[in-house]
């Protein structure tokens, strides 16, 4: 039997608030500081890094998990049609949902030279028109956070 919309609701309140109430309650806040009113904004981003870590971790165990049940197909290796849009997966309390796009269209940087090669452009144009369709993107940009100890 389903549950109902209300009772879905508060599943996932409840969900979320466990979620939230991590590094705010039950031995996960953190210590204050003497010397700082911000270290707070930096342990919260701590937490949410940590988080979003297990997270993504507990979501790829689940889908191998369904992978190894036979719920869904391995698509990493073995794609789904191009524009699919259909259930995969129904029980009495759940269903997993598949969509796909259409194919999509990626510039191969390396197969450029090739083709000019092969349609007559020299090597030397070949790599100048190349260098003339690069272009340079920002940095990447990472941050880590990390909570000093005084015992390392």
């Amino acid at each position: 039997m389903a549950i109902t919309s209300l009772k879905l609701n508060e599943l996932e309140n409840n969900i979320r608030q466990l979620f939230y109430d991590i590094g705010q309650k039950n031995g996960t806040q953190m210590p204050r500081s003497k010397e700082s009113n911000t270290d707070a904004i930096v342990y919260e981003y701590w937490v949410a890094r940590m988080l979003s870590r297990i997270a993504a971790a507990r979501e790829k165990e689940a889908k191998q998990r369904l992978i190894d049940n036979d719920i869904i197909q391995d698509y990493e290796s073995i794609p789904y049609d191009p524009n699919m849009d259909r259930p995969v997966y129904v029980s009495e309390l759940m269903c997993l949902h598949i969509k796909t796009t259409a194919n999509v269209m990626r510039f191969i940087r390396k197969k450029l030279a090739g083709a000019c090669l092969r349609n007559g452009v020299d090597a030397p144009t070949a790599r100048k028109i190349e260098q003339e369709c690069l272009e340079e993107g920002g940095p990447v940009t990472t941050t880590t956070p990390s909570i000093l100890t005084n015992d390392r």
